[in-house]
């Protein structure tokens, strides 16, 4: 925990700017980067040189007025502390993913000048983010799955993990995708044949290994890129791949190959804690889905999680700050142009299994409270307009009326209650 809360290596800053630039700020000059980062790890030799360039310039002694080297120094160290006051990490995932997008627009709608930034970072994706979030430093917040923490179970055990890392919200649900050659009809015709999870790390690692898991059917699995899989595919390399992300995805929308198709997940029990039942139709996948077939299929929820720091330390208040920022400014990302799933996405829900980030139980006791006060308010202008002998008007009477007008309003009902 200590070693989280030191200093980050010189090369962060310049790696994190380099990957949110990438993302959210257009192309970055790479040799610019590594000219700094080279600066930074070797100033003295960068000194000598940039006093060569001077001299050769005619500039070597320095102007009477300049500005004496310890001011510069305590400048660049206000600077640097101001640039880090309210930064946090996001491990996100690969380019070709939703979650480095959601990351992306996080950023864009939540970054304010001295106020909070949000630097995404590139990663495999859910798997890695779990471990990103504990081990690496100047990582905060993540992206990653609800049935994570059966993978931290049973595959690679993490000890109290559950009790380490809490959610923020759940974001949208990413659909299962098993796509396989067309001699294989069903998940059980793929026993001991070889299936690509994609890269290490990732959501199809985490999600296809607990399918095929829990249906006990062997698989022979490999861990390549999936866009290197599907042309294996075509050579009978490999027999099937499972992709674990938001519908449609162009990765089977661009395939334009033939003898191909999307092996049914029947919903079953087993599937009943993490997973919803879904289906992949025509107006998702046109060229490989036609008319009116469907494709039975699991979606499991894509989890905003954060790691459990300890209460008023300076990295629980800047992700307590993401929190306060996420809330004020949510209706703006469920607009265009930003991703359609965020209309999804509803930030007072629950997550079976996830404890709930105490920034954001603040936040929805407030709401709450308010909400609760509100219908109070409600209830007696209510009571006052009904007749003293049409309703029980003891105490116990009210409090009883009042969760029924409670429970009513629940159900949709609108303020129009007295006029009935």
């Amino acid at each position: 925990m200590v070693a989280r809360l030191q200093r980050s290596p010189a090369w962060w800053p310049i790696s994190a700017a380099m990957l949110c630039g990438l993302i959210v700020g257009g192309p970055i000059l790479v040799h610019q980067a590594r000219a700094e980062m080279i600066a930074r790890a070797h100033p003295a030799q960068t000194e000598q040189a940039a006093g060569r360039d001077r001299a050769g310039a005619g500039v070597g002694a320095p102007r009477p007025n300049a500005t004496p080297p310890s001011a510069d120094f305590q400048s660049d160290a206000a600077e640097k502390r101001r640039a880090n006051a309210w930064t946090v990490g996001l491990a996100s995932g690969l380019l070709e993913g939703t979650y480095i997008r959601f990351a992306a627009e996080l950023a864009v709608v939540l970054n304010k000048e001295d106020d909070l930034r949000v630097l995404p970072v590139i990663t495999p994706g859910a798997i890695q983010n779990v471990k990103d979030l504990l081990y690496l430093r100047g990582i905060d917040i993540m992206i990653t799955q609800a049935d994570v923490l059966e993978y931290f179970t049973k595959v690679e055990p993490i000890p109290k993990l559950a009790n380490r890392i809490s959610y923020i919200t759940r974001l949208y649900h990413s659909e299962v995708h098993v796509f396989a050659r067309q001699e294989f009809r069903t998940l059980q015709d793929l026993a001991g044949r070889r299936v690509n999870l994609h890269q290490p790390g990732t959501a199809p690692t985490l999600t296809g290994r607990i399918v095929f898991d829990r249906l006990g059917i062997p698989i022979e699995a490999s861990y390549l890129n999936n866009a290197v899989a599907i042309e294996k595919m075509k050579t009978g390399e490999i027999d099937a791949l499972v992709q674990v992300t938001s519908k449609p995805n162009d990765l089977f929308n661009k395939f334009k190959g033939e003898g191909f198709h999307f092996i049914p997940i029947p919903f079953s029990d087993k599937f009943a804690d993490f997973y919803l039942p879904t289906e992949l139709a025509t107006a998702d996948y046109p060229s490989l889905i036609k008319g009116d077939e469907k494709v039975d299929t699991l979606a499991v929820a894509t989890v905003l999680a954060a790691y459990d720091w300890p209460e008023n330390s300076d990295r629980f208040l800047r992700v307590s700050r993401f929190v306060d920022r996420l809330f004020e400014k949510f209706p703006e990302l469920q607009k265009p142009p930003f991703h359609v799933k965020w209309k999804d996405v509803n930030l007072a829900t629950t997550i079976p299994g996830w404890r709930r980030h105490q920034a954001v139980d603040r936040i929805l006791t407030a709401w709450a409270a308010n909400e609760t006060n509100g219908a109070r308010a409600q209830f007696n202008d209510f009571m006052r307009q009904r007749s003293s002998s049409a309703v029980d008007n003891t105490p116990e009477g009210r409090e009883a009326l009042f969760r029924n007008f409670m429970e009513w309003r629940a159900r949709g009902g609108s303020l129009t209650l007295q006029q009935r």
